[in-house]
C-alpha cells in the first residue's frame, strides 16, 4: 500500500498569508446583533434558570441564524476556525457572559463536557504550583514527570501539544 503524498488542497490548507487576505474567518458583531443578544439575555434572565441550563429555546437568536450558518460552513468546509468579536463584555456579569457564550455554542452545535466533572464551560485561574496536584504524569522519555494538559491548563505554563475531544473549541 502506497501513501498519497500529494499536497493537501482546499480552504482548510492555509498558511498565515492566506488569512491576512481573507475576511471569511473574522466576524464582528454589529449593533443589531448585540441588540438581538441583549433581548435574548433579558428573556433568559426572566426565566430564572441558571446559565448552565441555557437552551436555544429560551435564548432565541433567530436573527443571527444567517451568521451561524456562515460560521458552521466556515468551520466545516472552510479554514476550520472563526473569530467572533465585538461583544461589549464589560456590560455583562460573568454569569451573563457564560450564558451568552453557551447559548451561541448551542446555536452552533452540541456542547460537550470540558472536564471529568461534566462542566460545559471552565473558568481557568492560575493556580501556580497547586496545578501540579491536578495531574503529574511519569514521562519515560525525560526520566521524570510532566504535567498533564489538564494540570497545565490551570497555570500560566506552556501547554503541551494536545487534542480536544470535540469538533469545535471556543
Amino acid at each position: 500500500m502506497s501513501l498519497d503524498r500529494s499536497p493537501i488542497e482546499g480552504p482548510f490548507a492555509w498558511v498565515g498569508s492566506d488569512l491576512r487576505n481573507s475576511t471569511a474567518w473574522d466576524h464582528t458583531l454589529d449593533d443589531k446583533a448585540i441588540a438581538v443578544i441583549d433581548e435574548a439575555l433579558e428573556r433568559f434572565k426572566r426565566s430564572g434558570s441558571p446559565w448552565q441550563e441555557v437552551t436555544c429555546a429560551d435564548f432565541t437568536l433567530h436573527a443571527l441564524q444567517p451568521l451561524f450558518e456562515h460560521i458552521r460552513a466556515e468551520l466545516e468546509d472552510g479554514g476550520g476556525f472563526v473569530r467572533l468579536r465585538g461583544l461589549p463584555v464589560g456590560r455583562y456579569s460573568l454569569d451573563q457572559l457564560r450564558a451568552i457564550f453557551l447559548a451561541i455554542g448551542r446555536h452552533l452545535g452540541t456542547p460537550v463536557s470540558q472536564s471529568i466533572e461534566g462542566d460545559r464551560l471552565l473558568g481557568l485561574t492560575d493556580e501556580g504550583h497547586k496545578a501540579a496536584a491536578r495531574g503529574a504524569l511519569d514521562d519515560p522519555d525525560s526520566k521524570g514527570q510532566f504535567l498533564a494538559s489538564r494540570a497545565r491548563a490551570y497555570s500560566t505554563g506552556e501547554l503541551r501539544f494536545h487534542t480536544d475531544r470535540c469538533d469545535v473549541v471556543g
